[in-house]
Order: C-alpha cells, then structure tokens, then sequence
C-alpha cells in the first residue's frame, strides 16, 4: 500500500461514498417495472400525460405547455409553420384531444376534431431515425387527415435535429418543462398517489438526461476530498477508468490541452478556447469552455459546455456572442444567473471499458463529430471576438 495512505484514509471517506450510494438506491417503482429504458413504457407514461381524459386531472394543460414549448424553442426557430402552428395551440380548445398509441405505427397520434389538428410524435428514446420512417409517417398523416393541420414532431433525449425538415424536435428535458408547468399550476390539488408517480417519473429522466447534477456535486466534492483513498480503490478494483485514454488522445494533438481527469470524468479543451484573461475559478482552467467525457451505461459521452464566468453579464454577452455566430442556445440558458450551458452532447456504444485503444478510438469519433465541431468553430469565433478575455 502506498505510504501515504493509511487505514483510516480509507474508512474516512466510507461514510460518505454509503450517503451517496443510498442515493443511488433510493427506491423508484418504474425502475422496478423496467421504464428506464423502455421506449415503449416512456411513450405510455407520455401519452397518459398528454391525454386530457386521464386520471391525472391536469386536463389539456400539459398538452398545451409541452406543444408549445417545443414550438417556441430555439432548435425550431427555422421552422417557418412554427408561428402558424403556436396560434393554433394557444387560442384552441382541446379538451377534446384523442391520444393514439401505435395508430399507422406512429408513437403517438393525437387528434383534435374540434380543430382540425393532428399531432405525430415519433419517440427516440434509446435509438435514432430508420431510413425513411419519418417522411412515411408524415406522408401517411397527411393522407388520413387531409383537411387537417399537421404537426409532426421526434422526440429524443436530447433534442436531436430531425431529418425531415418539417418536423420540430423536442427533447425529454421539455417533458420535465412542463410537467413543472403543470405542477406550479395545480400545487396542492394534484392527488398524492398521481404526484408521487410522476416524481418517480421525472428522476428517471433527470438521471438519464442530466446525471442528477446534485449526485455529480456530492461525488466531485466526495473525491476532491477524499482522492487519495479512492483513487487507492480504483486501482485495487478492475474499474473504469476513461482518464487513461483521454489523457492519451489530448497529448497527441497539439491543438487540445488536458484540464482534468479521473476514472469516471475527463475534461479538455481547444487551445483556442484559452483565453488571456482567465477566470478567477478553477473550472475549465479558468477558461470558458470545455469538452467533457464521461462513461454512461455502456456508452460514452462527450460534451461541449460554457461554464461560470466573474461576472453573470459577461457570461450573457458571451452567450449572446455563441449565437450571433450561428450556434442555437435555448431561451432558458440566455440569463445573467446561469452557471453551466450545455451545448450539445453525444454518445458512441463502448464494447469494452477495459480496452483503452478502444476508448481512445471512440474518443476521436465523438470529438470528430460534424455537429460538435460545427458548434466548436462557432466558440472559436465568439472567444476571439469577445473583449474580456483579452
């Protein structure tokens, strides 16, 4: 054992590591039913919110509110039927919406009679786009409803952009939008076995959308303090470790620089994202912007994300500067109290964590992807044309 860890080094931090595991354990009935990553039991659990009729008792509010949510958002700002559409969703009655599952094999088809509308959602829970499937469903849509509007949107994870240009793209974090809409709205008069299910509900998605930030900031703070320790554990288990390979990919390439790594995190940056003037916190090595990667089931993920700044106006400046120069931000993250912006993430299947050549491998895939790279051109810009950093 090194000799600068003792015993006690070790057992000190077991206190800590057992809060954050019962954390990790707290009981949640749909993860006992499987609806973590079941697609078809999260388009289920959507359509019974969606629906007016439902026994939740919210009526068409959460309809309204995710619809026009995801009308308004800024991935959709070029979609020219977005105001067309938004009208027609604000100024409508639809209590009389029928959600459809599976009807023409679309996801979920709701229909309002009352006016002529007709919604398609197509849900990507866990998987993308096949070959044509989405132009067919529109097609098909439009053929069964031909007096009708049509309003079809993919729903992912993330957001992801859709490759038929007529579809808008929604993202599950809209789903947690608005059913915190919903939940502002009716407070104390949501029944407490329907309030409690749709809790379970929105920790499902926030653990798989966003990693629980608060557990991220338990564990962060957990190892900071404690790094010796449970660095000493990493290497006694056969864990992952992602740092290795990170480390490996970044000090290949003259244009990246390591921030900081561990077995389950590893952050770099462009060398130009460096800036003269640095932060006065520690993230990003007071720059800001980095590229972040982390395991995720059996995937790993990468990110791209704007972090805290000295002052919240210059971090809004900067933000606006991202989007003058073609990078879309949604509404929400365009405030002077933001912290962390993310601006996109992706994932790649990892066969073998253990593999480092293969990790090192999947690394260079992700930071090659078109859209980060788009995304990353377009900091570049903003970081050398904003004036506080130099």
């Amino acid at each position: 054992m090194d000799s600068e860890l003792s015993i006690t080094d070790i057992i000190s931090c077991v206190p800590e590591i057992e809060n954050l595991t019962v954390r990790f354990d707290e009981f949640n009935p749909l993860k006992v039913l499987g609806v973590t990553e079941g697609e078809i039991r999260h388009s289920n659990i959507i359509s019974w919110l969606l629906n007016p009729k439902s026994n939740h008792g919210f009526g068409s509010h959460f309809f309204k509110s995710f619809i026009r949510t995801v009308l308004v958002s800024s991935e959709n700002e070029s979609n020219e039927s977005a105001s067309d559409f938004l009208k027609k969703i604000i100024l409508g009655d639809y209590t009389d919406i029928q959600v459809h599952r599976e009807l023409s094999n679309i996801d979920i088809f709701c229909i309002s009679e009352k006016n002529q509308i007709a919604i398609i959602i197509e849900n990507k829970y866990n998987s993308g786009e096949h070959s044509d499937q989405l132009a067919r469903y529109l097609s098909r849509a439009k053929s069964q409803y031909r007096d009708f509007t049509v309003i079809p949107i993919l729903l992912s994870l993330e957001g992801l952009k859709p490759s038929q240009s007529e579809y808008f793209a929604a993202s599950y974090q809209q789903i947690l939008d608005s059913i915190e809409q919903v939940f502002e709205i009716f407070n104390r008069r949501i029944p407490i076995p329907i309030h409690d299910f749709i809790k379970y509900y929105q920790t499902i998605i926030k653990e798989k959308i966003m990693g629980d930030q608060a557990l991220q900031d338990i564990a962060r703070r957990i190892y900071k303090d404690n790094k010796t320790a449970i660095d000493f554990i990493y290497s006694v288990g056969n864990a992952i470790d992602i740092s290795i390979a990170g480390k490996k990919f970044s000090e290949k390439r003259d244009n990246l620089k390591v921030i900081w790594g561990n077995p389950l995190w590893f952050s770099f940056v462009d060398v130009d994202f460096i800036i003269k003037n640095k932060m006065k916190h520690q993230w990003a090595g007071g720059n800001p912007v980095q590229y972040w990667i982390q395991p995720v089931d059996n995937k790993l993920k990468i990110g791209i994300e704007v972090g805290p700044f000295d002052s919240g106006n210059d971090r809004l400046s900067f933000l606006l500067e991202i989007e003058r120069a073609g990078c879309k931000l949604r509404p929400s993250s365009k405030t002077e109290t933001g912290v962390f912006t993310r601006l996109y993430t992706t994932t790649i299947d990892i066969k073998d964590f253990h593999d480092n050549d293969e990790l090192e491998e999947k690394i260079r895939i992700l930071y090659e992807n078109t859209e980060l790279r788009k995304i990353a051109d377009f900091l570049k810009e903003a970081i050398k044309s904003h004036s506080s950093f130099w």
